[in-house]
């Protein structure tokens, strides 16, 4: 749960856009919100602010906030996947790259205004309808444990036959809305043995004591279920596990850990769990590891803080880049993953055809010279350049 916040939170870095100071004040001081990144987009790129919200009251004020009835249309949130920890998160975007600072901070101005407008305390009953997952979690316990009464009470109740009919009646209708409440067919089957070995008059059935066999049916009422082992990790989550990095899979009955390589290996849950960790690009990422910066596949080299990263070159929709080492040329990495065999390939075919290769052992990126391919129809053409001169002497 992301704490609540009383005051203006004030953790940034020196790499922060300035203009995205004042949003994300206001945002960082909303109960349940808590900023990652940001970019003010420079009017050459969309404004965005990464964030994580794990309230649906609060997200539902901040989607009415950007709602174009009730603000300047200008902005809209999304809903972001990852392969990382959490596995989701929010963007605060603005439609469209401003054609000015001046645009872009009397948009964020009103923006704001509009989020303190909504954080008035007269919304809040309306917005309070919109229940969360816990809530709705909680009341429907809550059915279950008062249904669960009146069920006793009605097991309780020794009538006519009529009436053992009606209720039975109710009872399914219970059961048919609740099916957690229903007895197993294992259930009936033991208490129907009960009823069955108390309404006979012999002593001895074999070799056994009726009371004996009474008294090992009732035990077995008095069982638990055997403790089901839940998994520690998330479908889709990068762990480490005997310092290798394996993606996780659910396979039904326990993990299927699948290395960068692509290669898969099946284990129990609960296996692992002592001596598995999560994968953290803080922790776990080391100079000249590939990783996937969300849509972007990069060669690391540093974490900076604040979720950014220095890499030596990176790759985007099959565009290869070589970042400057300025400090104000990095990544984001909130998001980061270890990359996979194909990711990793096609990092290092865009970098050959750009004319680099990556020196791991150097941790440098060299050129390469690029040789000219020469193919049949190049072949075709030069023998007919060459008949057309021929022609001509």
């Amino acid at each position: 749960m992301i704490q609540e916040k009383t005051k203006i939170y004030d953790g940034y870095d020196g790499y922060m856009d300035e203009e995205c100071i004042t949003l994300c004040d206001k945002l960082n001081s909303l109960s349940h919100v808590e900023t990652t990144e940001s970019c003010c987009g420079h009017c050459k790129e969309p404004y965005m602010i990464f964030f994580d919200c794990d309230d649906f009251i609060r997200l539902g004020k901040l989607y009415r906030c950007v709602n174009r009835n009730y603000s300047d249309g200008k902005w809209r949130i999304e809903c972001c996947c990852s392969d990382g920890n959490p596995t989701h998160g929010f963007l605060l975007t603005s439609k469209e790259p401003f054609n000015s600072k001046e645009e872009m901070m009397e948009s964020v101005n009103n923006l704001i205004e509009n989020i303190d407008y909504w954080e008035n305390p007269i919304f809040d009953d309306y917005f309070k309808n919109m229940k969360t997952i816990e809530e709705k979690a909680k009341a429907y316990d809550e059915a279950i444990k008062v249904i669960k009464d009146n069920l006793d009470a009605l097991n309780e109740i020794t009538e006519t036959s009529a009436e053992v009919v009606n209720i039975q009646s109710i009872k399914n209708c219970f059961y048919r809305a609740f099916p957690e409440l229903a007895e197993s067919e294992d259930e009936r089957i033991r208490k129907t043995l009960i009823d069955y070995f108390n309404t006979c008059h012999g002593d001895y059935y074999g070799e056994l004591k009726r009371k004996d066999i009474l008294a090992w049916l009732e035990k077995q009422g008095e069982q638990k279920p055997i403790d089901k082992v839940e998994p520690k990790f998330k479908n889709g989550q990068w762990i480490v596990w005997r310092d290798k990095c394996y993606k996780v899979n659910y396979n039904g009955c326990g993990y299927e850990l699948v290395d960068q390589d692509g290669l898969s290996t099946s284990l129990e849950y609960g296996t692992i769990d002592e001596n598995a960790h999560l994968w953290d690009v803080t922790t776990d990422a080391k100079d000249g590891d590939v990783l996937q910066l969300g849509v972007v596949t990069a060669i690391f080299q540093k974490y900076i803080g604040n979720g950014n990263c220095k890499c030596y070159c990176s790759v985007c929709d099959g565009i290869f880049e070589i970042p400057s080492q300025d400090d104000d040329d990095y990544y984001g990495c909130h998001d980061a993953t270890p990359a996979t065999k194909e990711q990793r390939e096609l990092l290092f075919k865009s970098m050959k055809d750009d004319g680099y290769e990556w020196d791991a052992e150097k941790l440098e990126l060299k050129e390469i010279e690029l040789k000219p391919i020469w193919n049949k129809n190049d072949e075709n053409y030069m023998k007919s350049a060459i008949e057309m001169i021929m022609h001509c002497i």
